[in-house]
């Protein structure tokens, strides 16, 4: 057999190879961070009533509409990272924080 051809048919499995591996990796990860819509909702909410805060005066430290952060807390809608940013600020926690409480679904 040429050498040609021994090159391409190793070429052919490693090609092969790395798509096998690409794919079990993304599916790997994948599994590993489940995404709950409702959980930076959920999450603001309590820390919000642990403060004492009521939703007008929350979203006016952050910026916002109050009706925007209502959407956020039932799920209605996703904050951004900026809004996350915002919120965190206003609860007077760091950002990461706020998104550590998330990803933990510390609700």
């Amino acid at each position: 057999m040429p050498s040609y051809q021994i090159k391409n048919k190793i070429s052919i499995f490693a090609d092969i190879l790395f798509y096998v591996l690409a794919y079990t990796l993304i599916m790997k990860m994948s599994a590993m961070v489940d995404f709950d819509k409702n959980a930076a909702g959920a999450v603001i909410r309590r820390l919000r009533k642990e403060k004492g805060l009521s939703q007008e005066v929350l979203s006016s430290f952050a910026g916002l509409a109050r009706s925007h952060l209502s959407m956020i807390e039932t799920g209605g809608k996703q904050p951004n990272f900026e809004t996350v940013w915002r919120i965190a600020i206003a609860l007077d926690i760091l950002p990461h924080e706020l998104v550590e409480l998330i990803e933990n679904k510390d609700c």
